[in-house]
């Protein structure tokens, strides 16, 4: 052989020993590095079972484990073939069937119970953990959640547990939340079609995008308790309600009424509202028939049950109790509902009074009328324990009556019949409630035996019953309207010579006012002194003031200004001492300066009469 072609062959034969022995000193690290790119991939392929065996020799790879799903494997392969370098991928991989995740969540005694099955810890404390924060005072959670290796995963644990809190506030009863597989059972007891459908409409929009279907099993059952429904109005015309309706709406419309009823009134109302309560078949009629109830009733009353209705109050006026009637006929007309109508027409109570007068016969006479007779033994009691030893006896024509108004100047006025009955010589006390007027009237017209006791009686009497525009302690007391006349006792009344003189100087005083004034001039105000003068000097009489105008202008006009000009009168014969309620007020209006066969100076005047 050619001694060149052996040599390259010798040489050829030892390149390829060092390549072989390369090779099988680097096909380790080849395998390695392979298989932890494989493992790497298996790793993001989520809720393996385990992690698979790996079996890489050379660049073949074969793989032992199992998988959930079909899906899961067909994942598997996918990731291993992608990995560069591999050439061939041999499986022995196996599918596991994994039993369902199951929930069910219920409604005991004392709270909930929890029962289920989930493939982790984490799922399964965290709902529990969830419940346990939402539920009520007193309430408790009891049973577990099984965790099992086994079982499928699944992504509603969050999703019930935030939606539990809704649920057991819009559920009345045997509330059950049950989830096997992709299924959840809603199921409890509510007490109308609007709860059952607000339920599935909140768990509808809850779930959306998850993988659950809802099966509505809410049942509609009759609500446990029955309406009730009181109003009633205090003295002062403020209201209290209190119940239990079924509807908010109800309830808010009936407070509206009572609130817009009064101004400043107020509306102190216990009255729940909840499905809980069954419906009411008064609610539609009551709702209509409250404005006139409160517009038109005094001390109003009004009771609904189930089967009842009572209305109660004093209504002024046959007609409008009338009008109620019939509305109230009308609108509970068909309806199985027993209607206690105890409405009154009201009937305005008669002016209390009271009066003890002494004659000249020194017996003292008590009249009035009074609500009952413990006032009336009141009375009696103060009279007598005040009358001294040989005093004849008091004779008392006081009446009773069942619709006499208060008279809470009772005590008042038993307090002053000793200082009465000591300084009185003859005359009376007074009081007289007016049906028409805003003050009671007192009035002490009497002829006393010393100054002092009629000072210290003026003084009693004004303290006790003071008038409107007096300042007084505490300021809330009552108001009256007061006549004090008292006189010193005297071996006779005035003079036929003072009555004479008074009767002239009233003929001749007449007081004039510039044209469109009631403003009383000086030299006129001189005339009213004279006057006073002569009329202090007659007891007993009394003085009406005639104001006249004169024919220019319109008669409304003229009207109004003659009585301006009494009213300048009255208030300067006032300040002289005459008392305000000896004065009489007519307006006479427009006249001419000549009436009769008398002429004047101006027809703009004022003039007097006794009365």
């Amino acid at each position: 052989m050619n001694r060149g072609i052996s040599v390259a062959l010798l040489a050829t034969l030892f390149y390829g020993a060092l390549l072989c022995t390369a090779i099988l000193l680097s096909q380790p690290d080849i395998e390695e590095d392979l298989k932890k790119r494989a493992k790497a991939a298996l790793e993001q392929i989520e809720n393996l079972p385990s992690t698979p065996d790996l079996v890489v020799k050379g660049r073949d790879v074969m793989i032992e484990g199992e998988v959930y799903s079909q899906e899961q494997l067909q994942q598997v392969r996918e990731a291993i073939m992608a990995i560069k370098d591999i050439r061939v991928l041999a499986d022995n991989m196996s599918i596991r069937f994994l039993a369902p995740s199951s929930l069910m969540i219920q409604q005991v005694d004392d709270g909930w119970l929890i029962e289920g099955r989930l493939g982790n810890n984490e799922g399964a404390r965290g709902i529990e953990e969830a419940l346990r924060g939402q539920l009520k005072a007193g309430e408790k959670l009891q049973g577990r959640v099984r965790v099992e290796a086994h079982t499928r995963p699944s992504g509603w644990p969050e999703l019930v547990s935030e939606w539990f809190g809704q649920f057991q506030e819009m559920v009345s009863g045997n509330a059950r939340l049950e989830i096997i597989g992709n299924k959840l059972w809603v199921s409890g007891e509510v007490f109308s079609k609007q709860q059952q459908d607000g339920i599935m409409v909140s768990a509808t929009s809850h779930f959306s995008g998850s993988e659950l279907e809802l099966i509505d099993k809410v049942t509609i059952v009759q609500a446990p308790d029955p309406p009730k429904l009181i109003i009633e109005q205090d003295e002062g015309g403020d209201f209290i309600i209190n119940g239990q309706v079924r509807g908010q709406a109800f309830k808010e419309r009936i407070l509206e009424e009572l609130q817009g009823s009064r101004v400043g009134g107020t509306v102190s109302e216990q009255l729940s509202a909840g499905e809980h309560v069954r419906p009411a078949s008064w609610e539609t009629p009551l709702v209509r028939l409250l404005p006139a109830l409160v517009t038109e009733v005094e001390g109003l009353r009004v009771r609904a049950e189930e089967d009842g209705f009572m209305m109660a109050g004093t209504v002024r006026g046959q007609e409008k109790k009338q009008s109620i009637d019939d509305t109230a006929a009308q609108l509970f007309s068909g309806m199985s509902i027993e209607v206690d109508n105890q409405l009154q027409i009201f009937v305005a109570p008669d002016p209390a009074s009271f009066v003890i007068s002494r004659g000249e016969d020194h017996v003292l006479r008590l009249k009035g009328i009074l609500p009952d007779s413990q006032m009336v033994d009141r009375f009696m009691a103060s009279v007598t324990s005040a009358l001294e030893a040989g005093q004849p006896s008091p004779v008392n024509e006081i009446e009773t009556g069942d619709n006499v108004s208060d008279a809470p100047w009772v005590e008042t006025m038993c307090a002053l019949m000793k200082p009465f009955i000591l300084n009185v010589h003859w005359g009376a006390l007074s009081i007289h409630e007016d049906s028409d007027g805003e003050y009671p009237q007192v009035a002490l017209e009497a002829e006393v035996k010393d100054p002092a006791g009629g000072d210290i009686l003026q003084a009693l009497l004004e303290n006790a019953f003071p008038r409107p525009n007096e300042s007084v302690v505490p300021d809330e007391q009552p108001r009256y309207q007061r006549v004090i006349d008292l006189v010193l006792a005297k071996p006779a009344g005035p003079t036929d010579e003072d009555i004479a003189a008074l009767e002239k100087a009233v003929a001749d005083t007449v007081i004039y006012f510039e044209s469109t004034s009631f403003r009383v001039n000086p030299e006129e105000r001189l005339k009213l002194s004279l006057l006073a003068e002569q009329f202090t000097k007659v007891p007993g009489a009394s003085l009406a003031l005639l104001g006249y105008a004169d024919p220019f202008g319109d008669a409304s006009y003229n009207r109004e200004l003659s009585r301006k000009r009494c009213k300048a009168v009255r208030d300067i014969l006032v300040e002289l001492g005459i008392e305000f309620l000896l004065l009489e007020i007519e307006q006479k209006g427009e006249t001419e300066k000549s009436q009769g066969s008398r002429s004047y100076k101006s027809a703009r005047r004022v003039e007097f009469e006794l009365r």
